[in-house]
């Protein structure tokens, strides 16, 4: 007779394989849209925006009361 200890074994490797196949099944390869299809503008960026201008920044300082050390 064989061995329980063999057939769990056994079991267990094909319940491992088919549990492998059934990943693949449940994600199908969906195909990316055509390139004329145009995607819905992504709003909320998440992260600094990259590509702004550097502008010179104004000094917060400017039009307050005038330094009385400055004379």
């Amino acid at each position: 007779m064989n061995n329980p200890q063999d057939l769990s074994l056994v079991t267990r490797r094909a319940r491992r394989r088919q549990r492998a196949q059934n990943a693949t099944a449940r994600r199908p390869n969906i195909p990316p849209p055509p390139p004329t299809q145009q995607r819905a503008p992504q709003t909320a960026r998440r992260g600094r925006p990259r590509h702004q201008t550097a502008r010179p920044r104004s000094d917060p300082n400017e039009g307050l009361r005038p330094d009385p050390l400055e004379g």
